[in-house]
């Protein structure tokens, strides 16, 4: 996969990470402080429900920890702390 942003010519792989790196950096400092409107934290909510979802019932290694009596606990701590369904 390419990754290009908008200030540069050709892909980051060529350019160096440090390029992008001083990109991304200042991309964050610029939207750090943006609020969430209702609903981009509505999109967030369904995202995290469906990765949830997917951890529980798909992924081979906790559906295989929780059929076999492994430490639940530890399986829920990697869930995210709320969801939408």
């Amino acid at each position: 996969m390419r990754l290009f942003h908008a200030c540069l010519r050709e892909p980051c792989e060529t350019r160096g990470a440090d390029v992008c790196e001083k990109h991304k950096i200042e991309i964050v400092a610029r939207r750090k402080d943006l609020a969430f409107t209702p609903v981009e934290k509505d999109q967030q909510l369904s995202w995290r429900g469906r990765y949830a979802e997917f951890n529980l019932v798909y992924d081979r290694g906790n559906k295989f920890g929780l059929m076999s009596g492994g430490n639940i606990e530890a399986i829920f701590v990697s869930m995210p702390p709320v969801v939408k369904w």
